[in-house]
C-alpha cells in the first residue's frame, strides 16, 4: 500500500497513471494525431541536426570521448549513449522552430518526448506500440504540470511581471522521464523517484536566451535529463518525493505563484491533452502566426504584387510578448526568425513564408530590408487582446499604392486544432525537412510512422535518418 502523504497524493496518482498507461488504454484518435506528431518532431531533428545550434551540439558529443553506440543521432546516423543522443537530438529539434506547441502551456511536446523514447527504444529493443504509449504519456503528464503551473501564465515570459520560464525546458525534463520510465516499465514507487527527478531540474530562463541558440540548448537538456531520471530510478536511486505538493506547486511556486495542484492528475486517461496539441508551419514565433497567415491570405488570394504594396499594418494582441521597436537588420537566421518586420516583408515579398525565406539571400536582400523598416507598421490591438486565451489571433491591413485596402483576421492560426493541417501536408512539410535522407527514405519513413504500432524492430526507422546528402547550415 503506497502511502500517499509521504509521495503526495497527486504525485502518486500522477506516477500511478505513468506507469500503468498502456496501448490499448489509448483512443484510436489520440494515437492518430500522436502519429502525426512523432512524424513532425522527426523532420524537425533531422533538419535541425544540421543547422548551427544541432551541428555545434553534435560536434560536442562526438569530441567528447568514446560512447557506447546505444542510440542514434538523427540527421548524422552515428550511435552515441543515450543520454548524449537525447542531448542532440533535443537541441537539433527545437533549433527549426516549427515543431509543435501545446497551446495552454506552450510546450514543444515533438522536440522532447520522441527523441527521449525513441533513444531509450533502441538501447532496449522496444517495439513502435511502446514507444508511442511512452511518447503520449510523458505529452499527457508534462502538459498537465505546465497547466498545474501556470507556466505560460504568471510563470510564462509574455508580459514583464511574469517570472519568465521557457516552458520546454522547465517541464520538458519530467515529460522526457515519464516517457523513458514507461518504456524502461518502471513501477509506480520507481516512477514517482523518475518524475521527481525530472521535475526538479527546472532549465529554461527565457529572456536572455529566448532569441538565441540557449533555448534550443534547453530542449536538449530536457531530454537528457529525463533519459538520466528514468535511468537513475529504474536502479533505485530515492531522489524524493512529492513532486508537485512540495515542489512545483508548493508555496508562493518555484515556477508560478499561481497555481492548480488538482490540474497536475486532473481527467488522466480522460481527456488527452495530446490532441491539444497545434502544429506549425511557419519558421517563425508562434505569436507570428496569424498575422503572416493574413497577409499571405491577402496578397494571394488578392492577387497582389510586391512593388504595389504602398504598407502594411499588422495588428498583434502579443505586444507584451515581444520588443517590436525599431527594425535591426537580421545578421542571421535566428535573428531573422525572430524578427516580425522581417517575416512579414518577406512573406510579402514572396508570397510564402518557409525556411527559404531564412536564407541569407533572403535576410540581407536590400528590398525586403527597406520594406521592413520603412512600409510596415506594428500596432498593439485592444480588441484582439480581449480573445486571448481562448483564441489566438491576428490581423493585418494591405495598403496599395493605388489606394485600396484590404483586411484580414485569424482567430486560429493555420496548424492549431481548430484550423487543422491536413495529413498531406503534413507529409509535404515532413519531406521539405527531411530531404537530406533522400526521397526513397523520406517516404519509408511516412510508412512506417503511419503504421507505428506494427512496428517491431526501431532501428529499421533509426537508420533511415542517416544524411544521403549534405545541406547548408543556417
Amino acid at each position: 500500500m503506497h502511502d500517499a502523504d509521504k509521495i503526495g497524493a497527486v504525485t502518486l496518482r500522477v506516477a500511478q497513471w505513468g506507469a500503468g498507461l498502456k496501448f490499448r488504454d489509448i483512443p484510436e484518435n489520440v494515437i492518430t494525431y500522436a502519429k502525426l506528431l512523432l512524424l513532425d518532431g522527426i523532420g524537425c531533428t533531422v533538419f535541425g541536426s544540421q543547422r548551427q545550434a544541432g551541428r555545434s551540439l553534435f560536434e560536442f558529443v562526438a569530441g567528447s570521448g568514446n560512447e557506447k553506440p546505444e542510440a542514434t543521432i538523427w540527421g548524422y546516423g552515428r550511435k552515441v549513449g543515450t543520454r548524449a543522443a537525447g542531448l542532440v537530438n533535443g537541441t537539433a529539434a527545437h533549433t527549426t522552430n516549427i515543431g509543435d506547441t501545446h497551446r495552454a502551456t506552450l510546450l514543444h511536446t515533438n522536440y522532447i518526448t520522441p527523441q527521449a523514447a525513441i533513444a531509450v527504444a533502441e538501447k532496449e529493443g522496444k517495439r513502435g506500440r511502446d514507444i508511442i504509449t511512452a511518447i503520449i504519456a510523458g505529452n499527457e503528464v508534462g502538459t498537465r504540470a505546465g497547466i498545474a503551473v501556470h507556466i505560460a501564465l504568471e510563470g510564462g515570459y509574455f508580459t514583464p511581471e511574469s517570472r519568465g520560464w521557457h516552458s520546454t525546458g522547465t517541464i520538458g525534463a519530467l515529460a522526457a522521464a515519464v516517457s523513458a520510465g514507461r518504456l524502461l516499465g518502471l513501477n509506480a514507487d520507481k516512477m514517482v523517484q523518475a518524475m521527481v527527478m525530472g521535475g526538479a531540474q527546472l532549465t529554461g530562463m527565457y529572456r536572455p536566451c529566448g532569441p538565441y541558440m540557449g533555448k534550443h540548448w534547453y530542449a536538449g537538456k530536457a531530454v537528457a535529463n529525463g533519459i538520466e531520471s528514468a535511468y537513475l530510478a529504474s536502479s533505485g536511486f530515492i531522489a524524493g518525493y512529492r513532486l508537485f505538493e512540495d515542489g512545483l506547486c508548493y508555496g508562493s511556486g518555484i515556477i508560478s505563484p499561481v497555481h492548480e495542484l488538482e490540474a497536475a492528475s486532473r481527467r488522466l486517461g480522460t481527456t488527452w491533452e495530446t490532441l491539444n496539441v497545434d502544429m506549425a508551419i511557419y519558421p517563425a514565433k508562434k505569436t507570428y502566426y496569424p498575422n503572416l497567415d493574413a497577409v499571405l491570405h491577402i496578397v494571394k488570394s488578392e492577387k497582389i504584387r510586391f512593388k504595389d504594396i504602398d504598407k502594411i499594418v499588422v495588428r498583434s494582441a502579443f505586444m507584451t510578448s515581444h520588443a517590436f521597436g525599431a527594425f535591426y537588420e537580421p545578421r542571421n537566421a535566428t535573428e531573422a526568425f525572430n524578427s516580425l518586420r522581417h517575416a512579414i516583408a518577406a512573406a510579402a515579398h514572396d508570397g510564402e513564408y518557409g525556411f527559404a525565406q531564412l536564407e541569407k539571400k533572403k535576410f540581407s536582400d536590400p528590398e525586403i530590408l527597406a520594406f521592413a523598416k520603412d512600409r510596415i507598421e506594428i500596432i498593439r490591438d485592444p480588441e484582439l487582446e480581449k480573445l486571448l486565451p481562448e483564441k489566438w489571433p491576428g490581423a493585418a491591413d494591405v495598403y496599395t499604392k493605388d489606394g485600396r485596402h484590404f483586411f484580414k483576421r485569424f482567430d486560429y492560426h493555420i496548424g492549431q486544432v481548430q484550423n487543422p493541417i491536413p495529413k498531406e501536408e503534413v507529409g509535404n512539410k515532413f519531406r521539405q525537412m527531411a530531404s537530406m535522407v533522400g526521397d526513397k527514405n523520406a517516404d519509408a519513413i511516412i510508412d512506417m510512422i503511419d503504421d507505428f504500432e506494427r512496428l517491431d524492430d526501431i532501428s529499421r526507422l533509426t537508420r533511415l535518418f542517416r544524411p544521403m546528402k549534405a545541406r547548408t547550415v543556417v
